[in-house]
């Protein structure tokens, strides 16, 4: 996901699946779990950056202390389990674990690069990008990673209609997403429609999945250069932040309408139920009117 050589990592996934992996675990496996991502993290360093030692442990010291913070601060204010379901929670996370968690993994690997010298980067020129490249990486796989592991080993709800609806919406969705980012269509919010009716009809399970697959799809043009996200050297920058902008604006859409179309079911769901006892009260009046009328 590195849009032009000399450049660091655009979309950085590994601090969402990081995060989400502390907000659904106890404190105490905290440790472990950091330990397990610099261990993946020195992998992928010594594989394909060649960052010096030192350079790396630092740079995954601010990662973890990004996913640690962010983890804490949706624990905190949105309660465990987190479970995203009103408008409130979605807007803590966005602004907790998207907004300020970011901030420390970007000052510590902008400082790391500036430092070291690495990709000739200062780190004025490296903290938004890593910022931003941080904040769209944990909207995209933050909610897709809690949906999988809080859905995992049960049976599939859905009818098999519901099945087809799903598959129906995916292929429209890879189809458009696919025309649009190659330039085919006119301009790549028209993506917008097919997402929103999934998470419409999906709700957070709809987002999460449509999300993970545009982040897909993105990536493969952009890595084929042959995405609208992809241009000459002079204008990679401004390139590489138009598509963190479309992807995070897409992110934070998607959740918005989810929730408010999950709050929309229960309250309906919650009305027919109201409606229902009421029903039933009134029979129970009238049937006492029908027993005794003299004595009420």
């Amino acid at each position: 996901l590195r849009l032009a050589a000399g450049r660091n990592i655009s979309i950085w996934l590994p601090g969402g699946l990081l995060m989400a992996t502390l907000i659904l675990t106890s404190r105490r496996s905290w440790p472990w779990w950091v330990l397990g991502g610099c261990l993946g993290e020195l992998i992928g360093q010594f594989l394909w950056f060649h960052s010096p030692l030192p350079a790396s442990l630092l740079i995954y010291v601010g990662n973890a202390l990004e996913a640690m913070a962010g983890a804490w601060l949706v624990n905190r204010f949105c309660g465990r389990p987190v479970r995203l379901e009103t408008l409130q929670e979605v807007l803590l996370f966005v602004l907790l674990a998207a907004g300020i968690a970011p901030v420390i993994s970007a000052t510590v690997g902008a400082a790391t690069l500036e430092w070291f010298g690495i990709q000739s980067q200062t780190f004025t020129q490296a903290w938004p990008l890593w910022w931003i490249g941080d904040a769209t990486g944990i909207l995209i796989i933050t909610p897709l990673a809690l949906v999988v592991f809080r859905n995992w080993g049960r049976e599939a709800e859905f009818s098999a209609a519901r099945w087809i609806e799903a598959g129906v919406l995916g292929l429209i969705f890879v189809s458009v997403a696919a025309l649009s980012l190659s330039g085919y269509l006119p301009f790549a919010y028209i993506i917008m429609p097919p997402l929103l009716w999934a998470a419409v009809r999906f709700d957070f399970k709809g987002a999460a999945v449509t999300l993970a697959l545009l982040a897909v799809v993105t990536a493969v043009f952009t890595i084929s250069d042959a995405g609208r996200f992809t241009g000459d050297p002079v204008s990679q920058r401004e390139k590489q932040v138009m598509l963190h902008l479309f992807l995070a604006i897409s992110a934070f859409s998607a959740l918005i309408v989810a929730v408010i179309s999950r709050q929309h079911q229960l309250a309906v769901v919650t009305l027919r139920q109201s409606v229902g006892a009421l029903g039933d009260r009134e029979r129970e009046l009238s049937q006492l009117v029908d027993m005794d009328p003299g004595h009420v």
